[in-house]
């Protein structure tokens, strides 16, 4: 069972030692009725029935009454420290299973981001589930099961050394039988998951399989994962089947043998009839439960969480090592699309096109082009949050996609803005805790927000989520990127909910801080602002100034004739522009 599951169990037993030294007393006094039962029987019948004394037989034999009401308070009292070693399970396993993901995500993904989601979202509970049935359930097991060993040792230490030979041999069986079954039992869950793949394949294209006449070779797949299935599930039924055999080892055998060497044992003085009695009781009601119960527990649950925590094991397996931020930290802002594609599925039609493009550092871009024509895919390709089909994306030369000091230099802003639970100070210096009150003060004049301060109520002021406007949320994200220390900004509509005043002075503002700046551009004027723009038109692409723009582009020559005349278009007097402002 070793794995994810079993190394937090350790570790939370590590943390709370004192919890864990509790549960292993209540334990104990849990496995007294194993431990006592045989020689107590013994006891009665030796010193009490057979020797005329009834009343003390019965008082013998109510000593087991004492120690069942014992192990019950026992039981009853470990529920809350074992609730305290249990339940912190969730949260490890989710904060590990989040950790994997975003690295998945981030350095390029072993396994589909969905189907790692699932993972998260079906296995970390089930895993939660089978350590608490596992240590609720074979932890009380395996402490009755030494019990009725030493409840043996205390009749006869010899006859306990024989019971021992095949209870150890039973175990090893077991053991090697249960990563036998683990395996089977995966390979059975692969090839279910590999079936219920292929019906959903064949029911999606069933119509290209009826047009191209097809339908022979679909069913020949399909009948080839119902096989593969079908001999998965057999084999490890058949294996999980022969777990029987190992209570037939460790308790059927030495019960058997007892009764064949029973007269010996009994004539050469080794043991008397009661002691013979007691044995037999011990083997019967101690190590035969706790055997089967082992059997049950670990066959069951602890096969499943060895398959489940493989799997969630597999999240991680094969991430690359960071690298080294001495080596690819890039040491230049200038940005680089090279023959980029990218289209939303295999049958739809790129929106990108082989696109290249080459911006100096410091420069200011904005992406222009109707709704749908990929503006925000390729701000999300620029920021490494979306791979292309085609091509690559640099930053000073190293791949913002795989390298994760690229993640400090680039940052995107998005159109609907996301706000922490917290302080005012807690999410504008989210991306720079070490930002002080006069830096947050600098970035607020900067970006003319200063009415934020006083509306919410103070940098300690607690911001409600629910309750501040669209506007004031995409203020704080604002002034939170410009705190940072990305040397790339990518405004993604991130001034949509501002009025035009408001939104100019951002730009302007980011503009003058050091870095690229990207834009999204939701307004001419944005396009007006930009050193260079970027027109995304029909799965093609235009880089060029606004002039060379509109000249390449007769559709954007006509928006640009209805922006109203103002002091940043005056480039455009004299050629007829209106006055009714649009969007690009």
């Amino acid at each position: 069972m070793a794995g994810i599951a079993t190394r937090l169990i350790a570790a939370q037993v590590r943390r709370r030692p004192a919890d864990a030294i509790l549960v292993a007393l209540l334990s104990c006094i849990e496995a007294l009725p194993a431990l006592l039962s045989g020689l107590l029987l013994a006891r009665a019948l030796d010193r009490g029935f057979l020797a005329d004394r009834p009343f003390l037989g019965v008082a013998l034999l109510s000593g087991q009454l004492v120690t069942l009401a014992a192990a019950a308070a026992a039981m009853r009292a470990s529920s809350a420290p074992m609730a305290r070693l249990i339940e912190p399970l969730r949260d490890e396993l989710a904060t590990r299973m989040v950790t994997v993901l975003l690295a998945t995500a981030v350095r390029g993904p072993a396994v589909a981001p969905g189907a790692a989601a699932a993972r998260l979202d079906t296995q970390v509970e089930p895993v939660r589930l089978l350590c608490n049935a596992l240590l609720r359930g074979l932890r009380p097991v395996l402490f009755r099961l030494a019990a009725a060993l030493l409840g043996l040792a205390a009749l006869d230490a010899g006859v306990a050394a024989a019971v021992l030979v095949p209870v150890g041999a039973a175990a090893v069986v077991f053991r090697l039988m249960v990563r036998r079954v683990a395996d089977a039992h995966g390979a059975d869950l692969d090839t279910a998951e590999a079936l219920a793949t292929a019906v959903e394949t064949t029911v999606d294209g069933i119509r290209d399989i009826h047009a191209c006449g097809a339908r022979g070779r679909a069913g020949r797949l399909l009948n080839s994962a119902i096989s593969t299935a079908r001999a998965a599930a057999l084999r490890h039924a058949r294996l999980t089947a022969l777990r029987t055999l190992v209570p037939l080892i460790a308790v059927h055998l030495p019960i058997i043998g007892l009764l064949f060497t029973a007269p010996w044992l009994i004539a050469s003085g080794r043991l008397s009839a009661s002691e013979l009695a007691g044995v037999v009781a011990v083997l019967v009601t101690g190590v035969a439960p706790a055997v089967r119960a082992t059997v049950g527990t670990v066959g069951t649950w602890g096969v499943e969480l060895r398959v489940v925590s493989a799997r969630l094991a597999d999240l991680g397996a094969d991430l690359p090592a960071p690298p080294s931020s001495r080596d690819h930290t890039p040491t230049s802002t200038d940005v680089a699309a090279i023959n980029v594609s990218y289209r939303h599925s295999r049958r739809a039609a790129p929106i990108i096109t082989d696109l290249t493009m080459r911006l100096p550092a410091d420069a200011h871009l904005a992406i222009v082009g109707e709704s749908g024509t990929g503006k925000s895919t390729l701000a999300a390709i620029i920021a490494g949050l979306t791979p292309p089909d085609t091509g690559a994306v640099t930053v000073g030369g190293q791949p913002v996609r795989g390298s994760s000091s690229c993640g400090n230099v680039v940052l995107l802003v998005p159109q609907h803005p996301y706000v922490l639970r917290g302080s005012l100070r807690t999410n504008l210096t989210y991306l720079a805790p070490r930002a002080t009150d006069a830096d947050v003060d600098a970035a607020i004049d900067a970006l003319g927000a200063g009415h934020l301060r006083q509306r919410l109520g103070g940098f300690d002021a607690q911001v409600q989520v629910d309750r501040i406007s669209h506007s004031d949320k995409q203020t704080i994200c604002l002034v939170r990127a410009y705190l940072s220390d990305a040397a790339v900004i990518i405004l993604d509509e991130a001034t949509a909910y501002l009025d035009a005043a408001a939104a100019a002075r951002a730009e302007t503002a980011f503009r003058q801080r050091h870095g690229t700046l990207i834009v999204v551009a939701h307004h001419v004027s944005s396009a007006l602002r930009a050193d260079v723009v970027l027109l995304l038109q029909d799965g093609d692409s235009y880089l060029g100034t606004v002039r060379e723009v509109a000249r390449h582009s007769a559709r954007f020559a006509e928006v640009l004739r209805y922006w109203s005349a103002s002091p940043e278009t005056q480039w455009a007097e004299g050629t007829g522009l209106g006055d009714a402002p649009a969007h690009v």
